[in-house]
């Protein structure tokens, strides 16, 4: 399968952090920031991280800085539950 770089990242947000906290009581300290980043991703998966020159791969995509982060999951609650979930 082949490999595509995702390059000129003007932000990465890793979140490594707040991985190591489980998600709980996290600061701005775990966001895991990393400035002028290139991502591999190989099969859907991503291979390697780094700063600076992207190495060469099958496809190189420039991001035109651009700032990435994960994909955040819309929780939400159907009409169907009549209770609050503000503490989640």
């Amino acid at each position: 399968m082949a490999i595509k770089t995702y390059y000129n990242i003007k932000q990465l947000l890793t979140l490594e952090g707040a991985k190591k906290k489980d998600g709980r009581k996290i600061n701005q300290e775990d966001l895991g920031l990393i400035e002028n980043a290139w991502v591999a991703v190989e099969n859907g998966k991503i291979k390697d991280i780094g700063t600076g020159k992207a190495p060469s791969s099958d496809h190189n995509i420039d991001l035109n800085s651009a700032v990435v982060m994960p994909c955040f999951i819309d929780s939400h609650t159907h009409v169907t539950y009549a209770g609050t979930r503000v503490n989640e």
